[in-house]
């Protein structure tokens, strides 16, 4: 019976069989559902020539079940259709459906059978069924349920069984707090405690709240570390679970049963008794020498889980909430440091150990500390919460992230580039007056740690077009002009920074310096907008017009990503008419027109849809009667029989 954890926490790599009405029939089933359902059925069909007491039929025991129980483990939280009949209904479902289904078979035909030892769960039965439930969880179940809900004419709580799997696990974990204390009737003539040692563990527990942390779905406001892949559940259609309005009930579930977990370390450690209050299961849980021994590690995948819970329901407060949990963690962390002095010399003395021990491997002290996914989920929590304070504590935390990596605390814990990116994005978004200088500082900093340390711990950090566009973003919001539409010069200087990092990116990507870092068709159309609205005159005219012709180059020359917007263009047309040059004006808005009309005209595949539209004719010719230019009355003109 091999650990439940590992089926729990990653997703498997099967393909989910899909079909477009529970009634039908999938063409093709994969090998390892095929397997569970067919051992499924096997065991059913014992059970009934069983029951029905056809003559040379053994009674399934535990062993039985469990075999069957563990072929759906395997599973992970992969869905498939199930097969009518007994046991089946036609319905998609994932492995925590057919895994607590068996479970409860097998307890129903051990009351039936008089409570023999050998069809007595176990709890290592029972945390199965629950790690199935937190494999299966997951904010796409949760809001698939409140679709099925809203559906008219449909029943009432339809289909819940198979998708409120935290409350499922919830159940679960209630169902072994009653076998552990009920009073069981033998026979009506005495009456005496179960006592079956089903009493909830810690593993249980930390199983539970994973359940409830991977339930919770993500808010408007929440959000999710692209590469922190437990915490991703995609649509059948492959798109991300979409953000909406959500409360935070699924996360203080979780965090209900992290307490638990935490009042269970305290009570080890011999720091405080846990309450009298009928929750026996809870102490003891902690005789188990095993569970001694594992639970740091069970409190910290719990930390893990929920954080990120909490920082991807997007609730008020829930940044703070999720920072708590963090420093909670390195509390932990901190408390069980001892065991290394540096977690660096200890990876290295064990490693010939861990090489032939897979079980101290899983036990190291690395395994117990906050990891880098972790303050990158809660940096990004701060950075879009959109309170005043969430930059700085956004570049709170990541400068505490930056100053355990270079003490060398808690193994390879290196800050990562969406954390920069976070934060920079952060203050350029804010609205502090000084923001984009924040967020230009910080840039400067990413792009010089790689030589800051000779010993090359930065060496894989380089700042890419991402972290460059957030810091030019915020320069150019920070693009305003006066009353008389002239440049500011808070503006001008906020321009001229911006038109300054992207001469940047163009060196250090022309020069192969950084090609990470190579403008891309947002770097160019934030830069474009901005001088546009500058209010700088022909001077912004013409920096946006070369942008524009910068862009054409690099869509021109394969970069499909840079294409132009007919958008950009009526921008720039307007900016020349704008410029207050007159003749000249009008005359690059004129000269961009027809560059214009001509690529779309003769560039081919490449350029087709690029037609100027009414707003772009209407501008120039706006612009020639403005400009009192010689012959302008010809030229808008003819510019009406070209769009006529």
């Amino acid at each position: 019976w091999p650990s439940i954890r590992e089926a729990s926490s990653s997703p498997t790599s099967a393909t989910r069989t899909q079909s477009s009405s529970p009634a039908e029939t999938p063409s093709k089933t994969l090998p390892s559902v095929a397997a569970a359902q067919e051992a499924e059925a096997m065991l059913l069909a014992m059970l009934s020539d069983y029951s029905n007491g056809i003559d040379g039929t053994v009674r399934p025991d535990r062993a039985c079940f469990e075999l069957v129980m563990q072929a759906y483990l395997n599973l992970g939280r992969a869905r498939f259709l199930d097969g009518d009949g007994a046991g089946g209904n036609g319905e998609e479902v994932c492995s925590a459906d057919k895994v607590v289904f068996l479970c409860r078979a097998m307890e129903g035909l051990w009351e039936e059978e008089g409570r023999p030892a050998e069809l007595a769960p176990t709890i290592d039965t029972f945390n199965a069924a629950l790690g199935a439930c937190a494999a299966c969880a997951g904010p796409r179940a949760a809001r698939r349920r409140r679709l099925e809900r809203a559906q008219p004419g449909q029943q009432q709580g339809q289909s819940s069984r198979r998708i409120d799997y935290a409350e499922m696990a919830e159940a679960v974990l209630r169902r072994m707090q009653d076998l552990s204390t009920e009073i069981f009737d033998q026979g009506g003539t005495q009456s005496a405690p179960a006592m079956i040692g089903v009493g909830p563990t810690a593993t249980s527990y930390s199983l539970l709240a994973a359940a409830w942390a991977r339930q919770q779905p993500m808010g408007a406001g929440g959000t999710s570390w692209a590469g922190y892949d437990r915490h991703i559940y995609p649509f059948e259609d492959g798109a991300h679970f979409a953000p909406e309005a959500v409360d935070g009930r699924c996360a203080e579930k979780a965090e209900e049963n992290l307490r638990i977990l935490e009042a269970m370390m305290a009570e080890w450690e011999g720091e405080e008794e846990i309450a009298d209050d009928g929750s026996s299961a809870k102490v003891d849980a902690l005789e188990d020498a095993n569970t001694n021994e594992e639970l740091p590690y069970l409190l910290a995948e719990a930390y893990d889980d929920i954080l990120a819970s909490w920082a991807r329901s997007g609730v008020a407060g829930s940044s703070s909430k999720a920072d708590d949990v963090l420093k909670r963690w390195e509390g932990l962390a901190d408390d069980l440091d001892e065991w290394t002095i540096d977690s660096r010399m200890w990876e290295q003395g064990a490693k010939e150990a861990l090489d032939n021990d897979d079980r101290e491997e899983d036990l190291s002290p690395l395994s117990v500390f906050p990891t880098s996914e972790a303050y990158t989920t809660v940096i990004l929590a701060h950075a879009m919460s959109r309170s005043n304070i969430g930059p700085v504590k956004a570049s709170d935390l990541l400068q505490r992230t930056l100053d355990l990596y270079e003490k060398g605390k808690w193994g390879e814990n290196r800050p990562d580039l969406v954390a920069f990116n976070a934060v920079i994005s952060s203050w350029g978004s804010s609205s502090d007056k000084g923001g984009a200088e924040r967020a230009e500082t910080l840039l400067n900093r990413l792009d010089s740690l790689r030589t800051d340390f000779e010993d090359g711990r930065y060496k894989y950090l380089y700042a890419d077009t991402v972290s460059y566009n957030a810091a030019i973003k915020a320069w150019c919001s920070r693009v305003t002009r006066g009353r008389q539409h002239n440049a500011t010069p808070e503006g001008e200087n906020a321009i001229r920074r911006a038109q300054y990092l992207f001469e940047r990116m163009e060196i250090m990507c022309t020069s192969g310096e950084n090609p990470n870092a190579c403008p891309d068709a947002r770097t160019y159309t934030t830069l474009i907008y901005a001088w546009t609205r500058s209010g700088m005159g022909g001077e912004a005219a013409d920096a946006a017009d070369s942008l524009l012709r910068k862009m054409e180059d690099r869509y021109a020359r394969g970069n499909a990503g840079c294409r132009p917007s007919i958008k950009a263009y009526s921008a720039v047309i307007q900016a020349h008419a704008r410029s207050a040059r007159g003749p000249d004006g009008a005359a690059g808005a004129l000269a961009l027109l027809e560059r214009l009309e001509e690529l779309a005209e003769r560039g081919g595949v490449k350029w087709e849809g690029m037609q100027p539209d009414v707003v772009t004719y209407s501008t120039v010719v706006d612009a020639i009667a403005k400009s009192r230019m010689d012959g302008g009355a010809s030229l808008a003109m003819d510019i009406l029989d070209r769009v006529e």
